[in-house]
């Protein structure tokens, strides 16, 4: 739940939340510590003065970087939901 709510407001950086710039658009979502949760998402298209985030993977933290396999997991999804939304 503590994920959810960061996406809500993750550009007011309230709340202890943390953004870790992966480039190319790929973004991952931290609670500030409190939990392992970790979330790799990326924003796309403004619809109707909001922001769509989609979410690409949700796991559990290992190190203080996202394991690169994982990183490459979420890009390919990214990919194929920017190529099946064009």
């Amino acid at each position: 739940m503590a994920l959810y709510d960061a996406m809500e407001s993750y550009r007011d950086f309230e709340g202890g939340y943390r953004l870790s710039n992966y480039g190319e658009g790929l973004w991952m979502l931290t609670d500030g510590g409190r939990g392992q949760g970790r979330c790799l998402f990326f924003s796309t298209v403004e619809l109707k003065d909001e922001e769509l985030l989609v979410a690409l993977l949700f796991y559990k933290k290992e190190t203080s970087r996202a394991p690169e396999r994982l990183v490459n997991a979420a890009r390919k999804r990214m990919s194929k939901f920017e190529d099946e939304n064009r």
